[in-house]
């Protein structure tokens, strides 16, 4: 799956691979099982599906929680650098809020499927460390 133009996949493509080399050597770990790669991303205003490979090992609760994180984060930044269709007259609403105006976060809800006999969970991001924290 190629995740350029889309930065959900990206994200989740970036969060599978693992921790970089020089993420390792800041002491950054994950608990996402390897190998693990999506087969399937799909995205909504609140939701994410992602179906992973065949025979991808159980993800424990810290291994679901960084995937829905990471999920929740990249939909929340893709809409907020979306620019919002023309109005009447043909000039657009800014795209970039106002710096009074905090970032709009939704509440993402993300499943993940492994296909055959293998497994499915639901995940919600409230809770996920804010923004400023991600970044």
């Amino acid at each position: 799956m190629e995740g350029d133009d889309d930065p959900v996949a990206a994200a989740l493509e970036q969060l599978l691979a693992g921790p970089s080399g020089e993420e390792g050597r800041k002491g950054l770990t994950t608990s996402v099982p390897e190998p693990a790669s999506v087969l399937q991303l799909r995205t909504g205003e609140d939701t994410v599906a992602v179906t992973l490979a065949a025979g991808t090992a159980e993800f424990d609760d810290t291994a679901l929680r960084q995937l829905a994180c990471t999920a929740a984060v990249a939909l929340n930044r893709q809409r907020a650098r979306e620019v919002p269709p023309a109005q009447a007259g043909g000039s657009a609403a800014p795209a970039v809020p106002m710096p009074t105006e905090p970032p709009v976060t939704v509440t993402v809800t993300v499943t993940v499927t492994v296909p055959g006999p293998g497994w499915q969970r639901v995940e919600q991001s409230d809770g996920c460390p804010s923004e400023a924290v991600a970044q």
